[in-house]
């Protein structure tokens, strides 16, 4: 009896030590594992590639909600398209979008930093064109405000830049006239937004654009012509005048996107004559 309870122990002896040897290699091996997969995540971080995944990540979300914002905008211009009879391709379709804080240069709208390519005239995005690359000259340059300006209106606009390490601002107010197809003065035809008179095209309004008694003037008047721009011969381009002889509007600023041929002249500013 006893030969079998000490057989019976050194059974489970041995048991104990081989298993006990298996549980080891077990540990050792699952430590090796783990340092190995220490390493290589110490390896990712080092170079960069985990924080480039987790921005890649973050760009291409923050390009599909401006991506849903667009199109959210655009599905609602195709009912307004259907129903409204206030409905048309260039002022309604630029001002819906300028609405929703969208800036459209030309054929591309741009939300929150993000360009798309749209058909302005099936209401569809055709391209994604990745981050705005006009972003700084658009939000800090006068001539890059100007660029998403397509129809006549008064608009406020502030820019800023840096002068000695430090942010300044500069705020314009506006009159800006806007002429999307090639504009010809010939001295005969009158023309949206100006005055003729003795073959002088005076731009701008002369109740709000000019000076007075009491006060300088405030506004900059902005010819924007989408097209070619023509002055014949005689004819002279300028800003309007204030009748009491205190001088015309606080500047004028020509934008002309095709090509402009002067065979007449063009006057910065305008005085009572």
């Amino acid at each position: 009896m006893r030969l079998k309870i000490n057989e019976k122990k050194e059974n489970l002896n041995e048991c104990v030590k081989k298993n006990g040897a298996i549980t080891l290699i077990a540990l050792v091996i699952t430590i090796v594992i783990l340092l190995i997969l220490v390493g290589v995540s110490i390896k990712l971080i080092i170079s960069g590639e985990i924080i480039k995944k987790a921005q890649k990540t973050v760009v291409a979300y923050e390009e599909n909600e401006a991506r849903e914002k667009l199109e959210i905008v655009l599905a609602n211009l195709k009912i307004d398209k259907q129903v409204d009879k206030n409905y048309n391709k260039e002022e309604y379709l630029e001002e819906k979008l300028e609405s929703q804080g969208i800036i459209v240069i030309e054929d591309t709208a741009i939300v929150d930093g993000w360009s798309f390519g749209i058909n302005k005239e099936e209401l569809k995005i055709e391209a994604s064109l990745g981050k705005n690359i006009q972003e700084n000259y658009t939000n800090h340059s006068l001539i890059g405000k100007i660029s998403s300006v397509n129809y006549s209106k008064y608009q406020k606009i502030e820019i800023s830049g840096k002068i000695d390490d430090e942010v300044e601002s500069k705020e314009y107010n506006t009159n800006i006239v806007v002429y999307n197809k090639d504009l010809v003065l010939d001295g005969i035809n009158n023309v949206p937004g100006a005055k003729l008179e003795n073959n002088k095209y005076e731009f701008g309004n002369e109740q709000t654009d000019v000076a007075t008694e009491d006060k300088e003037a405030n506004n900059m008047v902005i010819l924007k012509v989408n097209g070619n721009l023509t002055i014949n011969e005689n004819v002279t381009l300028t800003t309007c005048k204030s009748e009491e002889g205190y001088g015309g509007p606080k500047g004028l600023l020509i934008y002309c996107k095709g090509i402009l041929t002067n065979k007449g002249t063009i006057s910065m500013t305008r005085t009572r004559s």
